[in-house]
Formats: structure tokens, sequence, C-alpha cells
């Protein structure tokens, strides 16, 4: 079955995929050509194996929902059947290592993963792990491979989901590389950058403020309570102004407190 397979991989590398238009339940139909795809593996079936990974590849980017990690390894187990069938041993070994990563115990009644099988070999090679920063954020957050990430793995396949900030998804792409990865502009994402930063200035300035005024307030009151040299009028004073500088305190960590909540918990 495997000769049969790779004997005429050429013929599916020389058929490149062509657009269509996105179905309404994009992510539903991912998974179902996944599915397809390695039934048609199992089976040796080269046309069908042929369609399911080329309406795979279409779809991807359709995705109208976030996907869950199961989801996410199903499609790296699909990814690699297609990439090693592209002749593309690198996109192989990327999709299979990500399956291995993320499940290691994973082991499904598969003819390849057997000792000296060419996919199975693709399957054990293990490059030292990388996560590369992204550099740009949606408002509602990015998801790698079904969990919340900021960056994205240097040394294997992913797939990356850009949400909304009703998680509503924005972008869909599987990767092989960080170096596929296209420009991003997402709507408000330099307004938000700007917002983060003047809240984050002016939150410290307001966290300074209050350490300024707390240390006041001590000092105005310590000084009343030890100076025996101070009228009673002067003494009372000094503690009323200790306690007015503390109230002004408790103001001012509050605000920087409430600054810095609203300025980074909210999905700009």
């Amino acid at each position: 079955m495997f000769i049969a397979f790779t004997a005429i991989a050429a013929a599916f590398a020389a058929s490149p995929p062509t657009e269509a238009p996105c179905p309404a339940t994009a992510l539903a139909e991912a998974m179902q050509r996944v599915g397809q795809v390695k039934s048609a593996h199992l089976d040796a079936d080269i046309i069908a194996f042929d369609q399911a990974a080329t309406a795979l590849a279409q779809v991807i980017p359709c995705a109208e929902a976030p996907a869950s990690a199961a989801m996410s390894l199903d499609l790296h187990h699909a990814m690699g059947l297609r990439a090693f069938a592209n002749q593309d041993a690198l996109g192989a070994q990327r999709s299979l290592g990500a399956l291995r990563e993320l499940a290691p115990d994973w082991r499904p009644n598969e003819t390849w993963m057997v000792p000296g099988n060419p996919i199975y070999e693709l399957y054990l090679l293990e490059i030292p792990p990388e996560v590369v920063p992204l550099a740009d954020r949606p408002p509602g957050g990015w998801l790698v491979d079904g969990a919340p990430a900021t960056g994205v793995p240097g040394h294997r396949a992913f797939l990356l989901q850009a949400l909304g900030r009703r998680g509503d998804v924005l972008y869909t792409g599987y990767h092989a590389a960080p170096s596929t990865l296209p420009e991003f502009d997402f709507p408000n994402g330099q307004a938000a950058r700007t917002i983060r930063t003047f809240g984050t200035v002016a939150s410290a300035a307001l966290a300074v403020g209050a350490t300024a005024t707390g240390v006041g307030a001590w000092s105005a009151s310590h000084t009343a309570r030890v100076d025996d040299t101070l009228s009673s009028s002067e003494t009372v004073a000094l503690l009323e102004r200790g306690r007015a500088l503390g109230v002004v305190t408790g103001a001012l960590g509050a605000a920087a407190s409430a600054g810095l909540l609203v300025t980074w918990a909210v999905p700009w």
C-alpha cells in the first residue's frame, strides 16, 4: 500500500489547489476533509486523497469558529500526510512533529507507524523547541493549536487563529513555519497599542505620586508624634496633614491599580 501511495505522489504534487468559495460551516467541513484524507491514505486511494487534501487546504482559511486542541491534532495529522504526498519532507516533518509534541502518547492504528517507514522516520525527528513572539495582537487575542498564545512555534507547524473582541475569527491559517505568516493589520490595532502605552505610563505616574504622598503622610504623622517642641496647634495641623495625605495616597494607589486593570484587561 505504501509503495502504491508514494509511486504517484508526484501526480498529487502537480495538482495545485484552486480557490473556492468559503462554506458557511467551514470548520466542520475541514474536519470532515481531515477524516477523508486519513481514510484515503489508509486505503491508498490516490484520487480520493488528492481531492480531500486539496479541499482541506482550501477550506482551512475559511474557518468561522475557533478550533479546539483536538481538532488541531487531527489537522496536523492530515497536513503531515498531505505534505509527504506532496514531496515536502520538511513540511511533513513539521506537521508530524507538532502531532508528536502536542500528543506524545498518540498511537493511532496507522500502518505507517513502523520502523523504516519514511513517514514514521519524519514523525520521530525532533527539533529543539523555539517560540517566536507575534508582533501584533488582534482585539480578542491569538489561538495557536486551539490554545491562547502570544507567540508561535518556530520549530514545528501550527494552526494560528486571530480573534475579534466578541470571539469571532478574524484569521485562520495553517503554517509550517513563522516565515510564512502574512502581514497583519487588525482593526484598531495601532489604537490599542497607543492606549496601552498611555495607560501604562499614566498608571506608573499615579503610582509614583501615591508613593510620594505616602511618604509625606508618614513624615507628617511621625513628626507630630515625636517632636516635643511643637505647639498643640502645630501638632494637630501636622496630624491633619498626615491624614489628608493618607487619603490622597489611597486614592492615587487605587487609580493606578484601576488604570492598569483597564489598560490590560479590556480587549481594546
